[in-house]
């Protein structure tokens, strides 16, 4: 199968970022992305059991990530912003909550952590 490439720009922004490393306080951040429209559903992991002809449990969860084109753009944006952030915080991270699963419910919490 043929790779086909497409460039692109985007614009990352950030907060001004301002530290007091001796007390662990630090300022700034990434600028938050709207999400609002992102769904996010995790549920019981299956697979399919060919013997019995039915899906079964299998111990893990799943994670189905979907929403407007936008919402997922936006995740993107973020997390490439996330990489390229310059922080002296350790443990820089950021919380998105009451996200919503596919039913409307605002049953996720999701937290992101820069890379290492």
């Amino acid at each position: 199968m043929k790779i086909i490439k497409k460039e692109f720009t985007i614009e990352m922004k950030f907060y001004e970022t301002y530290a007091e490393e001796e007390k662990g306080i630090y300022y700034g951040g990434i600028v938050e992305p709207e999400i609002d429209k992102l769904v996010i559903d995790v549920i019981d992991g299956e697979r399919y059991d060919l013997e019995k002809d039915e899906f079964i449990k299998n111990a893990k969860h799943e994670i189905h990530i979907s929403g407007c084109k936008k919402a997922i753009r936006e995740l993107g944006e973020y997390l490439i912003a996330l990489t390229e952030y310059e922080t002296s915080d350790p443990s820089y991270h950021d919380h998105f909550d009451d996200i919503s699963n596919s039913h409307g419910e605002k049953k996720v919490d999701l937290t992101i952590y820069k890379p290492k």
